[in-house]
Order: structure tokens, then C-alpha cells, then sequence
């Protein structure tokens, strides 16, 4: 009767790339958040609850479209929003 009441994890997902030291920097990060208490060193803190999805490559114009809908404002530009590991992203 109350399913619709249940709450479900969050869900975060990470399009990653395994060759980018940067990507697998915050991959491991994300992986032991969830395993370990975080923050990390805290014994008595608990490990983070959310569901991780792994996306080995970039996102796709639909999926791009999702996630700038996140955004605040129009006005933001996307390079402002996202950091990118992306060998051909400017440093």
C-alpha cells in the first residue's frame, strides 16, 4: 500500500575514464565512500548510502542534455559546472 513511500538511495553516476589519472582519482574516492566511514579517518562516522553507476566513456547528447537541465540558470556556462579529465579538455 505506502511502495510509493519507500525511500530510495541516491544515485550518482560517474562517466569515467580508466586511462585519466584524475578519473580514477575520484572513481576510488566515490568507491570508499561507500565502503568506509567518511569522511575518511572519522572511525565513528558512517560510510555514505547511494548507489554508484559507472559509465566508461562520455556521455551522450541526451544524457548531456539531462545533466545541464540540473543546472541553476542559462545563464551558467557548462565549463563553469563540470571539471573534465578529457585528454582533448584545455587545462
Amino acid at each position: 500500500m505506502f511502495n510509493s513511500f519507500k525511500r530510495r538511495l541516491p544515485e550518482i553516476s560517474i562517466f569515467h575514464q580508466p586511462s585519466s589519472p584524475p578519473s580514477t582519482k575520484a572513481l576510488n574516492l566515490l568507491r570508499s565512500s561507500i565502503s568506509a566511514p567518511y569522511p575518511p579517518g572519522q572511525a565513528q562516522k558512517q560510510p555514505l548510502d547511494f548507489d554508484l553507476e559507472v559509465v566508461e566513456g562520455p556521455p551522450t547528447s541526451d544524457q548531456m542534455r539531462t545533466i545541464l537541465s540540473y543546472l541553476p540558470s542559462k545563464a551558467v556556462s557548462p565549463s563553469l559546472a563540470f571539471l573534465s579529465a578529457h585528454y582533448a579538455t584545455p587545462s
